[in-house]
Order: C-alpha cells, then sequence, then structure tokens
C-alpha cells in the first residue's frame, strides 16, 4: 500500500485539497488510502506543498514547527480586501521614488520576531468555522496578533511598482499579512501578486514534482523528515514490548551505552533490527525508559 510523502509542486489556480484530488486521481489510489497535506497553499500560491499517504498522514503534525522558505512578489500602491491579487482593490495611493537601501531599511524592520495579525481571508478557524468565511459575509473577526519570526529577507528585483524577495519565515507566518504591513510602512500599501513556497524544511527544492511528474517512485520514506533524528534499533521481542505500551530501560539498550542527560524528551528514530525498517519514533523519559511516541 502506497505510503509516504510527495512534493508536489502545486500549480497556480488550484486549492491544497484540490491538489490533493488530482494527485489521487493521477495515481488512481483507492479511497481506502489516507491522503493529508501539511501547510495550505492559496490558490494564487504555486511550489511546494507536502502532501501524506498511507501512514505517513500520523506524522504531518510533526511538520507544523517547520521553517518555510518563499519568492514572493508585492505589487505596491494597492491594499486589497484579500491581501493579495485575488481580492478586490481597498485604497490606491501613489507609489514614492524608492531605491534598493529603501528596501534593505524596510526588511531590517520586518526581520526577527514580531507579532502578525493573521488575515480575514484565511482558513485560520474562530467559533469552529474559517476566518474567511465571515469575510465573505463582510464580517470583520477581532484576530489577536500572533508571534512569528521572519529569519530572511533578500531583495531579488525592485521595480517602480513592485519588488521581489525571498523569504525564510517561520510556522504560522502569513506572508500576505507581512507584505501588507511593509506597504503601510513604506505609506503607500501593497499586497502580493505572486507567491512560491520553494522550501518546507526540511524537505529541498529539487525534490518537488509537478502535477505531470507524479508517480509512486517519487514517494519520499516517512523517516526522511527525521533525518536529524538520532536512530535506534530494537529486536522483535523490543518492538512487541513498546507496541504493547510497556518501556525500556534505556541505561541497557545497546545504542544509549552512553546516554547523557540531553537525550531526555528527544526523538529518536526506531528500526526493526531483522530488515532495517522504519517503524515508529520513540522518547527517552524523565525515568531513562524509552516509550514509543508514534507508530507507522
Amino acid at each position: 500500500m502506497a505510503c509516504g510523502f510527495i512534493l508536489l509542486d502545486k500549480p497556480h489556480g488550484l486549492s491544497s485539497q484540490q491538489a490533493i484530488y488530482s494527485l489521487r486521481k493521477k495515481l488512481a489510489l483507492p479511497k481506502v488510502i489516507k491522503i493529508g497535506h501539511g501547510g495550505t497553499l492559496d490558490p494564487l500560491a504555486t511550489g511546494m506543498l507536502v502532501i501524506a499517504l498511507g501512514s505517513a498522514t500520523k506524522f504531518l503534525g510533526y511538520l507544523l514547527n517547520a521553517n518555510k522558505t518563499y519568492v514572493v512578489t508585492a505589487k505596491l500602491g494597492q491594499v486589497t480586501t484579500t491581501l493579495d491579487a485575488e481580492g478586490e482593490i481597498l485604497s490606491e495611493c501613489p507609489v514614492p521614488e524608492l531605491k534598493p537601501s529603501d528596501i534593505s531599511d524596510l526588511f531590517e524592520q520586518f526581520t526577527g520576531p514580531l507579532e502578525q495579525i493573521p488575515p480575514m481571508y484565511s482558513a485560520l478557524k474562530f467559533q469552529g468555522r474559517p476566518l474567511y468565511h465571515y469575510a465573505r459575509k463582510g464580517q470583520d473577526i477581532i484576530r489577536p496578533p500572533r508571534a512569528v519570526h521572519i529569519y530572511e529577507l533578500i531583495l531579488q528585483n525592485l521595480e517602480k511598482q513592485s519588488f521581489s524577495f525571498i523569504s525564510q519565515v517561520s510556522k504560522g507566518t502569513y506572508i500576505r499579512s507581512l507584505v501588507h504591513d511593509m506597504g503601510q510602512t513604506l505609506g503607500c500599501g501593497a499586497h502580493v501578486q505572486a507567491l512560491h513556497r520553494s522550501q518546507v524544511d526540511p524537505f529541498l527544492t529539487n525534490q518537488m514534482v509537478s502535477v505531470d511528474q507524479l508517480c509512486l517512485s517519487r514517494l519520499l520514506e516517512i523517516d526522511t523528515i527525521f533525518a536529524h533524528f538520532p536512530s535506534l534499533r530494537f529486536n522483535a521481542d523490543e518492538i512487541k514490548k513498546l507496541k504493547s505500551g510497556q518501556k525500556l530501560n534505556a541505561s541497557e539498550h545497546q545504542n544509549l551505552t552512553s546516554l547523557k542527560n540531553s537525550s531526555i524528551n528527544c526523538l529518536y528514530r526506531a528500526y526493526d533490527a531483522h530488515d532495517n525498517q522504519f517503524i515508529a519514533l520513540v522518547k527517552i523519559d524523565e525515568e531513562g525508559r524509552i516509550k514509543g511516541e508514534k507508530w507507522v
């Protein structure tokens, strides 16, 4: 049964759910195979959509904290309802003469930890419904600011009415809100004209495949996203105990004879010693005992 991750280079115009439907149809996957994605991309956006198949869907939650990299084009002089090119224009202002140094100064103000108000046109839930449900009815819901981190902003191109840049950001960052706030700081307003997600850590740009290139041979193994975790191997008896909820003494495990305090509560990739297959994530608790965390 199909199991693993596909990094789809989502085309413009498709919602994340439509992209999943296209993948299921292209690969002729039966309905019994679960499919999910790790991080929504707006229809306007293109780029990396992490899609999990089968038991890999159990591990999508571990991608929630992943940093992401985007290539962004900001249109200056216009504010829209959706904060991107798909919305209606709310206001227009003259664009000042800008130099690359002006954008560099702007980027300095928006690099590092900051608080950001999510856009009304987003999938963020309020009383069980996505915010865009209220936005389409003309309702404005008070949204508390969220703490995000902008790690890097690199200017690619500056024109009279727009500029393009690369942004590396933390989880929960809305690029539309970032561009809107930049436009407010410049005094002319701005919205996202184009957006491409080039990377979701730890995956690489060159691992993406287009809709036309979709095939099961491009599936990435589940443990790909945990390559930075140390690994442990267990025999059949140990696996049976862990699966039943029992804990193993870490100090007696052959791979953990030099266990240090820093390893407590760290996650490990667990493999079957017989066939070297990834079987689970395990954790060492405060008592120094190994317990199962998430099974394939």
